[in-house]
């Protein structure tokens, strides 16, 4: 008898299980109050963190907010203030525009002081230390801040920024000292909790702004007081360390944009979590006190109550091990020792009981087996039955039942029988009515007809019963035709039955219950040397000639005794005979007897060993078959009971029927995800519905499979409900596997086709389609579904792209050669709506696992696009190569302008104003402004690069380069710009190259002629103050298709046009930081909108040439050095320093230059200026010679030269160590103005 288990196994019993649960609830509440802690304290910081962000992102925005106003007034005043006559009254602005700067000192680049504003009784006197602001500002652009001071406690700080002049040269310092008071004031209203606090430190790591002023005056580095630097605090979010006023604080540091300055927010770490002390100690303490309650519960449980239970326990195992004879100690009168008295009493009465139960017990379980094979066979003989078997209402002859023998014997369903009556299936209906309302047991032969009208005999035999409250009867009906046939054989058989068992080898006997011979024959006893009847009356010991009962003969023979049937096979005399034993009855039934047959199969022994081998290998294949089927019973509840269930099941799920049952029935092995497919299949059979489903499930040892289930009920109509289910299964496992596998392909193949950019068709054998993706169907225009089926012919069209001849389709080549083939780069695709397009192809046979061509793929892209765009890149190489043919010859023609613009200017300057010479002079002068305007055309063409801006009035360059642009065409130009534009920065050259793209495009819009309207204006817009340039045509428009393409490179709807002029105009506008619009109406005309920042400073009227003019100079002689390879050039500058006063010294290119250059200054006698040409064909060309002129002397100045503006040393001339540049050809008044200036630095 099994013991219980926690007597096997300790951890069972009450002790231990009560020990484990206890530590499993410590362990559940020591885990809880944990991650409640952990919880809070992250919460906690969540929160500090948003918090420290919010008050640190304000702090940020307060300084940044502060010193942004400080910075704007500073370089608005900056940018004016050196073209103004009086800078006292802007100074003076600044400081009534911004409270906080309380003093403005301008100085010049030396030092000296220029002019000074200051508040009344709020300033001191700024800090003039020039060389360091101008160190600190060449590096920023912007402005410079000094250190913070202190006066009388009150906070101070310099800042300076450089003033300009209209040319962006730097001309001063403007230094303002700013009040911090109300900076300081702000610094400390920041309140973090109750004690944090807020503090600002420079990009040297020191304290600027805090609480302790003492602390900022004293000026400890940063890095002295805390573990972190403000960078590495911002870096990593929310930092933990020694804070400021030595305490362990979270911090928040954020850098400022305007300043290199941090915001520091600290916060101390035991303010952050003191709300969390109170909570956390409440969780400890009721952890422990849960501890506790737990710990004197188990200790009191096992000395109470576990002790006398173990006690208990170890009596009731010995019981358990059959010894009902003993008893429990009783040893107190509490509920454990009744427990024990009424135990022991139990015991008593249970060894009585036991006695009863197991005859009880015994009887049952035969009387149980008797009944299940009876309702065993019961189940088979209707349904597994070969007879028909039929089942009818004697008073309606309505047929209410047929087994599946009925549907095969006589055609019908078995839906079609029940709607049947008895005589419907009779040749002989009256006959059979009869017979069937007589409702008696009979046995009769009779006729019936099949649904296709055959008319055959049968034997029915038919009995009368009481069922369900009506009268029925039952028949089991046979077809006997094969039996009437063999009648006649039947009687012939008979006749020779007699001879045929005296000459058949075989010998039959038989015995009485003593085992006594009372017959034998057969001729199978010459065999054994017996005659007829010769050992009648002997016994089976007798012949055997043994006394063992356990001869396998007589356990044959005892065992038909028994009532069984009993087959052995015996060896005897070089003979083997099979014998079969049965028992022998009398009329009466009882057992008198055995009668036994044995055969001679000693001639067979070849044949019977054949037939062990065929079944065997049946048996391995039946054993091998995945399928197995089954049947429930269903009771009027829905409950399903097993009625059998075939063996392959164990194969199949390594489950037994039995160990399913205990599980919880067939569902518990379905896939989780699955159940409702079995589920659905059940309640569709409960309503007599037949299905089959899929799904799958998880074996014994974890496999899945794929189960197919096919699922009949039997309807019972009388109860209205399904009584019965029967069903198949078949393993379907492999095939889903092949299928999934099948999809999986077939879905990769579909995406990769897909996802590619090139167009894929195949085709099969034949050249018909049959797959395509997505590219393939823009291409050819033709869907997937209509082209499936279709011929490639038909989908795939192509021409020769000169002659528009129809090209061969690459399939049939592809099938020819069984290699890869492509097509010429001049075939053209023509879609199903007639688009062409010039494609790149190639076509590929597609084999199967045998080599064998199956198909093939073809591969194709459209290639237009690549086509054009190649053209293109080949336009624009030839543009480049022209740009730079045209840039050569303005920079040879400004030269050859320099030295007529030089010698008119000096011929005017030695005549008298009336000398009549002037006339022609002057007619002469425009002529040469025209052809200085045709260089700029040519350098407007040749120009790329930055731009090289200048302070200027557009309003003339606008009028100029319109008018130059429509000459000679039927164009009209209108011209509207206000005389009050203000001032832009801008590359003349470049802004004309933008006007000339816009009108000539307005001008080609109108072939027949038309107006172009110009307007410029000055507009105020959010943004800023602008300079709006419109230039509208009334031409055809633009499509609204296109307007979103029109700045795109290359892209023109002109026949010959290159795509580059809007796509230039856009890079320029954007590059002078302006913005250019369309606006267009087809068949109306568009407007063209450029928007230009304005210089600060307001409405202007002067140009960047008045502002020199001007200026006073007081240099009167200079030695200058001038470098350039054009002799015109050379003598043009001579004659114009010699008339200004001045000295010039000429070379021809650049290591002249420098040699010359050295020779003066280790003289002690250098150059004042030193003029270079950028562009010395053969020779060392200016910048070289600027950087080796600046490695002897780095104060040397120096003024850059040209006549080609593309040059970009023009546009960063300060990055090449020039202070000036003056650009071919100029006049007298510019090389004057540029020397001067770069003179007076």
């Amino acid at each position: 008898m099994k013991l219980p288990q926690f007597v096997k196994n300790p951890s069972n019993s009450i002790t231990g299980q009560l020990t484990n649960r206890v530590m499993l609830l410590s362990s559940i509440a020591f885990l809880a109050v944990l991650a409640t802690i952990g919880t809070t304290i992250f919460i906690t910081l969540q929160q500090v963190q948003i918090r420290m962000d919010a008050k640190s992102f304000e702090a940020a925005r307060i300084f940044e907010s502060f010193f942004l106003d400080i910075q704007s007034s500073l370089l608005t005043t900056s940018s004016v203030i050196s073209a103004v006559d009086d800078p006292d009254l802007i100074m003076l602005q600044t400081l009534a525009q911004n409270p906080a700067i309380v003093e403005v000192l301008l100085t010049d680049l030396d030092g000296r002081v220029v002019a000074q504003r200051q508040i009344l009784g709020r300033s001191t006197k700024p800090e003039v230390e020039t060389e360091l602001w101008l160190e600190n500002l060449s590096g920023t652009g912007q402005i410079s801040i000094g250190t913070v001071m202190f006066e009388e406690t009150r906070p101070f700080i310099d800042i300076a920024t450089l003033t300009t002049d209209e040319i962006g040269l730097s001309t001063g310092i403007l230094i303002a000292r700013v009040d911090l008071t109300e900076l300081w004031n702000l610094t400390l209203d920041i309140q973090i909790g109750e004690t944090g606090y807020a503090y600002i430190v420079d990009d040297a790591d020191q304290v600027v702004m805090f609480r302790n002023q003492k602390l900022v005056e004293t000026g400890p580095n940063l890095t002295e007081l805390i573990s972190k630097t403000p960078s590495e605090i911002e870096d990593t979010g929310l930092s933990y360390y020694v804070g400021l006023k030595g305490q362990t604080v979270l911090a928040k540091a954020r850098s400022l944009h305007i300043v290199p300055w941090y915001t520091v927010i600290e916060q101390p770490l035991i303010e952050v979590f003191k709300p969390l002390l109170i909570p956390v100690s409440l969780f400890l303490l009721a952890l422990i006190g849960v501890g506790f309650i737990l710990f004197a519960t188990t200790n009191f449980t096992r000395h109470r109550i576990v002790a006398p239970l173990t006690s208990l326990n170890d009596t009731v195992s010995q019981i358990m091990s059959g010894a009902l004879e003993q008893q429990v100690s009783v040893k107190s009168n509490d509920e454990f020792g009744q427990l024990g008295s009424s135990f022991n009493s139990m015991t008593t009465q249970l060894r009585d009981l036991i006695r009863n139960l197991e005859q009880e017990l015994f009887d049952r379980k035969q009387a149980e087996i008797a009944l299940r094979e009876s309702e065993e066979r019961y189940r088979q003989l209707f349904d597994i039955e070969p007879d028909a078997l039929l089942f009818g209402d004697t008073e309606t002859l309505q047929l209410l039942d047929a087994n599946r023998a009925s549907v095969t014997q006589y055609g019908f369903s078995r839906d079609e029988l029940l709607q049947m009556k008895v005589n419907d299936l009779s040749a002989e209906p009256e006959a059979s009515v009869r017979a069937f309302r007589k409702g008696k047991t009979h046995t009769s032969v009779r006729y019936h007809r099949r649904k296709d009208g055959t008319i055959f005999p049968v034997e029915i035999k038919a009995t009368t019963f009481d069922w369900q409250g009506r009268r029925v009867q039952f028949a089991a009906i046979r077809d006997i035709t094969e039996r009437k046939q063999a009648e006649d054989l039947l009687r012939k058989s008979q006749q020779r039955l007699s001879m045929i068992v005296e000459q058949v080898g075989a010998i039959i006997w038989t015995t009485n219950k003593d085992l006594r011979f009372t017959s034998s024959q057969g001729a199978g006893l010459a065999s054994l040397n017996l005659q007829l009847d010769q050992i009648v009356g002997s016994t089976l010991f007798e012949y055997f000639q043994t006394d063992d009962k356990e001869y396998l003969p007589i356990i044959a023979h005892h065992r038909a005794l028994k009532g069984e049937s009993a087959t052995y096979e015996q060896s005897w005399d070089n003979y083997t005979f099979q014998t079969c034993l049965e028992p022998m009855r009398n009329e009466s039934g009882d057992i008198i007897g055995v009668i036994g047959i044995s055969i001679d199969i000693t001639d067979h022994r070849q044949v019977e060993d054949a037939l062990r081998q065929s079944q065997e290998r049946y048996r391995i294949v039946s054993e091998l078959t995945s399928d197995y089927a089954y049947a429930f019973h269903v009771d009027s509840f829905g409950k399903l009971t097993r009625l059998w269930v075939t063996g392959a099941l164990e194969r199949i799920t390594e489950f037994t029927a039995d160990e399913l049952h205990a599980r919880g029935g067939w569902e518990s092995m379905i896939y989780p995800e699955d159940i409702s497919i079995p589920m659905g299949q059940y309640q569709a059979l409960l309503k007599g519905k037949s299905n089959v489903v899929e799904y799958r499930i998880v074996t014994k040892s974890g496999n899945i499979r794929w189960m197919r289930d096919y699922g009949r009920p039997e309807w019972d109509e009388e109860q209205g409900r399904t009584v019965a289910i029967y069903g198949a299964i078949q393993d379907i496992t492999e095939r889903r596997l092949a299928e999934e596998a099948l999809r999986e392909s077939e879905e990769n193949l579909r995406i990769t086709i897909n996802s590619i950019g090139d167009a894929v068709v195949s085709t099969d054998v034949d050249g018909n389609v049959t797959r395509m993706n997505f590219v393939a169907e823009v291409l050819t225009g033709w869907k997937r579904n209509e082209a499936v089926g279709k011929p490639l012919t038909a989908v795939f069209h192509i021409i020769n792209a000169h002659t528009s001849e129809l090209v061969e389709n690459p399939v049939g080549k592809v099938l020819k050669t069984g290699h890869v083939v492509g097509l010429a780069n001049d075939t053209v695709l023509v879609a199903k709506d007639g688009a062409e397009y010039q494609i790149a192809d190639s076509g590929a046979p597609i084999r199967d696992a045998d080599g064998n061509i199956t198909g093939v793929v073809l591969v194709f892209r459209d290639v237009t696009e690549q086509l054009r765009t190649e053209q293109e890149l080949l336009k624009v190489k030839k543009l480049e190569s022209v740009g730079m043919l045209a840039g050569g010859i303005a920079h040879d023609f400004n030269n050859l302008l320099t030295g007529l613009f030089g010698n008119l200017e000096l011929a005017k300057l030695f005549l008298s104003p009336e000398h009549k010479s002037h006339n022609y002079l002057a007619s002469a002068w425009k002529s040469l402004e025209s052809a200085t305007n045709l260089t700029k055309q040519l350098l407007t063409f040749a120009k790329g690069g930055d731009p090289i801006k200048e302070t200027l009035s557009i309003g003339e360059v606008i009028t100029e380069t319109a008018q130059f642009s429509i000459r000679g065409s039927r164009a009209k130009l209108q011209t509207d710009i206000v005389s009050d534009l203000w001032l832009v920065n801008a590359d003349k050259g470049q802004l004309s190259q933008v006007i000339s793209n816009l009108v000539i495009n307005a001008e080609q819009s109108m072939p027949a002629g038309g107006a172009i309207t110009i307007s410029a204006q000055n507009i105020e817009i959010p943004d800023g103050k602008f300079v709006q340039i419109m230039i509208q045509d009334e031409g055809d428009g633009i499509a609204p298709q296109h307007m979103d393409k029109i700045f795109d490179p290359y892209f023109s709807t002109k026949q010959k046009g290159s795509g580059l002029g809007l796509a230039i105009t856009h890079s320029i506008i954007a590059k002078h930081n302006g913005r250019i619009t369309v606006d267009s109406i087809l068949d109306r005309g568009t407007i063209f909108a450029v928007q230009l920042p304005a210089v600060q400073g307001g409405q202007q009227t002067c140009t960047a040439q008045s502002l020199l003019e001007n200026s006073e100079s007081v240099i009167t002689s200079a030695r200058i050095l001038v470098m350039d390879d054009e002799e015109v050039v050379r003598q043009v500058i001579e004659a114009m320093l010699s008339e200004m006063g001045m000295e010039g010294h000429f070379v021809v290119e650049g290591s002249e230059a420098v040699a010359a250059y050295r020779d003066c200054f280790e003289g002690g006698t250098p150059y004042d200026l030193v003029i270079t040409d950028l562009t010395i064909p053969g020779g060392m060309g200016g910048p070289e010679a600027a950087q080796k002129i600046l490695e002897i002397n780095p104060e040397a100045k120096m003024i850059a030269s040209s006549g080609y503006a593309t040059d970009p040393v023009l546009a960063y001339y300060q990055n090449y160590g020039y202070k000036g540049i003056v650009m071919k050809p100029f006049r007298f008044e510019d090389l004057q103005n540029v020397i001067m200036r770069v003179l007076d630095m």
